[in-house]
């Protein structure tokens, strides 16, 4: 069989098309539907578990209150507000009923009336068949007088038995309240299946038992987990997350249609195949012409590049004005105009490499240095003042490690793009004979803008404003980046200084003092904020730690149960010789991204070391936790130089708690969680500390394998006042609690911090209201804090009187 060149290349071509294609487009089809199964199973057992948090809130909530009303009324006592309690709770009335004739002995009711004296039969019947001696119990679902569903609390005291009757519009609309996809839903159970909550009315109505369901029949035996089964409701197979509220038997159930998933998957890979179809389509045309243009004329290419050896010229070949070209005829063609042009730019290209920044194209420091010492002379001269603005991009490091360098790069093009834009709007508005602001990078994440002429200070904190603003905002172009900003330093000149190298200097003090305010922020120099700048500051700190400058100092953690000591956590401390004792939010900031970090690091974690050592040496046994800075964490062989370590100084592992912020753990996240469990399967504990301070990540740092999270001091600072804030600490400490994770509250300063989250169920406390940080003599002959006696008649931990009823319905 003979076949044409023409005719081989358009079917391998057509071949080498079509197959990746129709792989690729089966393969994506493929990889949405498992990644929609993914983001399901995540999402709907999130939804299910925060479901059932509230139900089991509620079931807390209700017993509560029905065990305080209801002993309340057989002691005769007024209940504060009964009214406005039975509504928020749904019940409808509390009886309290003598067991041997069912006689209504003292009742409690909202709307409805019963109008008799005695607790009907079938009532009685269905209460007493659950009543339990001093435990109140929860019925299942059932049919009330007025025909609507209802619920029974049943609380047995001996001769007597309180019987409430609770409506369940609760249920109905926490189901109502979850809806997504096109026909997702929420259903709640009872214990025995009965449903209580459902997006079909009638199933409600009649109280439809789908026990039978196997996603029901877990709940009922109280699992959590994702399920996937058929429904008789939408008739087709659902996926659901589930799980259930362990006193009253409830479950809770998040379904959706396996089929949206699918339809989903497909909907996302429509735009996929119509390109591969096209592409396609344009290949064939390609191939068509392509085969009809195959051979090209070498000796036309000789020709010319003969006439530019025999003329002597250096000067690029055209290569024609054919349509199409051979790849190693171009490549050949492309080379020689590429050598061409590099030797006639490599004057112009020397030039801009030595005054120009390479990625922004804005002047480097020393075309910076030459243009902006000339204008302040001219200035000067001229009897003229102006600014000098140093910027200091806020957490760049974060962006380049979380999105790539690539990213990073588009960042920075974005910044010097909103400088230009913001000093041409503020700068040389009014006057057209003011010279041009001289906008430069001198560093990484750092940039320097000289404005002539600008002396005012109501100017000058308008253009600061500006730019504050213009680099808060994220970047349009990339997605990636949702969070920015920036700090920036004023110097004037000539009320500040008058040269360029003290104008630069002055005003890197003030842009760091912006950045110890918090970040995202303007400072004007002034003497009061201090005369060193960040670069002399490291340096000081690495001389201070060779000089023995440096100390430690130990504040307790304790036992939220006992008040007992868990643990010491050390706090570096700097003595200056010259300025005295130093706080160290005056001087961490400007070591935090450098390896003067990593060298106070090591010496704290080995004079922690030493310290302890001589306190066992003493016969005294704590346990230690050490502050380490995200740099040090994931920086190259942490793990191996603390292993070593301990090691050489006979320090148990399990005994050594490395403490690191939330922010430090999710910048490098996977080297954070290499390590992370690296220095656990060694023994060490890792604890998060600040946590609630910065931007959380739930969901990045549930990876992380941590055995505490200690609590920002801000959260208990206003979880007595704001009810809202109490609910953030209530879910942090579950939270915590759910990731197998200790808790740990910081800042707990007064007696009612440290009950109010005792009965939050905060594991350790940390605070004033215990110690302040010692020395390690003082910790030596230190005698920890005795736990005052309960008063008379109190619960366990984690229990409220009954006159604090209110309170709990309220939070």
């Amino acid at each position: 069989m003979t076949i044409g060149i023409r005719n081989f290349l358009l079917l391998a071509l057509l071949f080498a098309t079509l197959a990746p294609s129709a792989i690729y487009g089966y393969w994506s089809y493929n990889q949405s539907v498992r990644r929609e199964f993914r983001e399901v199973n995540d999402r709907h057992l999130l939804i299910a578990r925060n479901l059932g948090g509230a139900l089991e809130r509620y079931y807390d909530d209700l017993v509560a209150a029905f065990d305080s009303i209801s002993a309340s009324m057989l002691d005769r006592r007024d209940v504060p507000k009964l009214d406005q309690l039975m509504r928020r709770l749904n019940i409808v009335c509390i009886l309290v009923v003598d067991k041997k004739d069912s006689t209504i002995i003292a009742r409690a009711e909202t709307d409805v009336t019963l109008g008799h004296d005695k607790l009907p039969e079938a009532v009685m019947s269905a209460a007493m068949a659950i009543a339990t001696l001093n435990r109140t119990v929860v019925s299942t679902v059932m049919a009330g007088p007025n025909g609507q569903n209802e619920i029974l609390a049943v609380h047995d005291y001996g001769d007597a038995v309180a019987v409430a009757r609770i409506g369940t519009g609760y249920f109905v609309k926490v189901g109502k309240a979850v809806a997504f996809g096109k026909n997702g839903h929420a259903a709640i159970v009872d214990r025995d299946g009965n449903v209580m909550a459902h997006p079909l009315p009638s199933w409600v109505a009649e109280r439809r038992n789908i026990a039978g369901v196997s996603a029901v029949r877990r709940m009922m035996a109280g699992e959590t987990g994702i399920e996937q089964f058929y429904s008789p409701a939408m008739k087709g197979d659902m996926i659901a997350g589930l799980t259930s509220v362990g006193g009253p038997g409830w479950g809770v159930m998040v379904p959706q249609p396996v089929s949206e998933l699918y339809d989903r998957a497909f909907e996302n890979n429509i735009s996929i195949l119509a390109v591969l179809a096209a592409g396609v389509s344009l290949t064939i045309a390609i191939v068509f012409i392509l085969t009809r243009a195959f051979v090209r004329p070498l000796e036309m290419m000789s020709q010319r590049l003969a006439q530019n050896a025999a003329n002597g010229q250096l000067s690029a070949i055209s290569p024609g004005a054919s349509r199409f070209r051979i790849k190693e005829f171009a490549d050949y063609l492309a080379s020689y105009n590429h050598m061409v042009n590099e030797v006639n730019n490599t004057h112009l290209e020397v030039a801009r490499l030595a005054y120009f920044d390479r990625l922004t194209g804005l002047p480097n420091r020393e075309r910076f240095t030459r243009m902006a010492a000339r204008t302040i002379s001219e200035d000067l001269t001229a009897g003229e003042g102006g600014a000098l603005l140093f910027i200091d991009i806020d957490n760049f490091k974060e962006i380049n490690d979380v999105n790539g360098h690539d990213t990073g790069d588009e960042f920075l093009l974005d910044c010097s793009r909103k400088l230009k834009l913001a000093v041409g709007i503020n700068a040389g508005a009014a006057r057209k004979e003011t010279p041009e602001p001289i906008i430069a990078r001198i560093g990484g994440d750092e940039f320097v803008i000289l404005v002539p002429h600008l002396t005012e200070d109501g100017k000058i904190v308008s253009l600061l404003s500006t730019l504050k603003e213009s680099l808060s905002q994220p970047p349009e172009a990339l997605p990636t980046v949702d969070r920015c900003s920036a700090s920036i330093g004023c110097a004037r000149y000539p009320g500040d200084a008058s040269t360029l190298d003290d104008l630069m200097k002055l005003a890197d003090i003030a842009m760091f003092q912006a950045k110890k305010s918090g970040k995202n922020n303007f400072e004007i120099y002034t003497p009061q904020i201090g005369t060193q700048t960040k670069a002399e500051i490291r340096r000081d700190v690495a001389h201070a730690i060779e000089a023995g400058e440096l100390f430690l100092e130990y504040q307790p953690e304790i036992n939220a149960g006992d008040w007992s000591l868990n643990c010491v956590e050390a706090l570096v401390r700097w003595n200056h010789p010259e300025r005295g004792r130093l706080a160290p939010d005056r001087w961490l900031p400007a070591i935090a991204e450098s390896p003067v970090i990593r060298k106070l690091g090591e010496w704290v974690i080995i004079r922690a070391i030493e310290d302890n050592l001589v306190w066992r040496s003493q016969g005294l046994h704590y346990k230690m936790a050490v502050n380490i800075a995200s740099q040090h964490l994931v920086g190259a062989g942490f793990a191996e130089w603390l292993e070593a370590t301990v090691r050489k100084h006979g320090f148990p592992a399990s005994d050594l708690e490395i403490e690191v912020t939330e922010d430090a753990l999710l910048s490098a996240e996977d080297r954070a969680r290499a390590v992370v469990r690296r220095l656990t399967a060694i023994g060490f504990s890792v604890a998060v500390d600040d946590f609630g301070k910065g931007h959380s990540n739930i969901a990045r740092l549930s990876k992380l394998p941590v055995n505490k999270i200690k609590i920002d001091r801000s959260i208990i600072a206003g979880a007595q006042d704001d009810p809202r804030i109490l609910s953030i600490l209530r879910w942090i400490i579950a939270m915590s609690h759910e990731l197998k994770c200790k808790t740990v509250v910081e800042g707990v300063e007064t007696l009612a911090q440290c009950e109010l989250v005792t009965d939050l169920g905060a594991d350790l406390l940390q605070g004033f209201h215990f110690s302040r940080s010692l020395s390690p003599q003082e910790m030596t002959g230190w005698v920890g804090p005795k736990k005052p006696e309960a008063p008379a008649g109190a619960g366990a931990r984690g229990q409220r009187p009954l006159g604090a009823t209110q309170d709990l319905a309220a939070s």
